[in-house]
């Protein structure tokens, strides 16, 4: 009998420890796919940097930064930045480059989820993250961003949030550039 009651009990502590194992999994797997890593052409850095006006009074937060460009474009042109990137691989390329760049008293990088990652300094937000990330990222946008924080998405909209601008790539690429403004975006979805 005893060996019936062990073996039922190791039974259900194997299978609640393996639903722990698959959510566990389920969450980081779900972190780690916002978007793949495609890299932005220069062009198209410059682009968005170019209509969010970055220069040295800002702060520039690239949400699931890749390889660091646009951080880095923003260091060199006299702004704060960091990027917040979830592969560690990617952190550390985007490191080396910032020190090939000679960006690094401007510029840092920070392995961690985009969702947890504190925003409350940008002035100038960007994002090249697929559409359902960025609607996930709405109400941290809204509680963590000053009033006039510039929003800049890399093809992909925001549900129904409608972008103050827009712009077309200006490399060989279909992208579009979509911009809010914190402000406006805050009007939208207040009660």
């Amino acid at each position: 009998m005893h060996g019936v009651i062990r073996g039922a009990l190791l039974a259900i502590f194997t299978l609640l420890f393996t639903l722990l194992i698959l959510f566990m999994l389920s969450r980081a797997h779900a972190a780690e796919f916002v978007a793949p890593y495609v890299q932005t052409v220069a062009e198209d850095v410059e682009l968005i940097l170019d209509l969010a006006e970055v220069g040295p009074d800002d702060y520039l937060i690239d949400l699931g930064s890749g390889d660091g460009r646009f951080v880095i474009a923003a260091g060199r042109r006299g702004a704060m930045a960091h990027g917040v990137e979830l592969n560690p691989d990617l952190v550390a390329l985007a490191r080396e480059s910032a020190v090939k760049a000679g960006v690094t008293e401007r510029v840092a990088f920070l392995q961690e989820d985009i969702f947890a990652a504190n925003i409350r300094a940008a002035s100038v937000v960007t994002l090249y993250l697929f559409p359902d990330a960025n609607i996930q990222l709405r109400p941290k946008l809204l509680a963590e961003l000053q009033p006039g924080t510039r929003v800049f998405s890399n093809s992909f909209h925001m549900g129904d949030w409608e972008p103050d601008d827009t712009a077309h790539a200006r490399s060989q690429t279909p992208a579009q550039v979509l911009a809010w403004e914190a402000r406006r975006v805050g009007a939208v979805d207040a009660p």
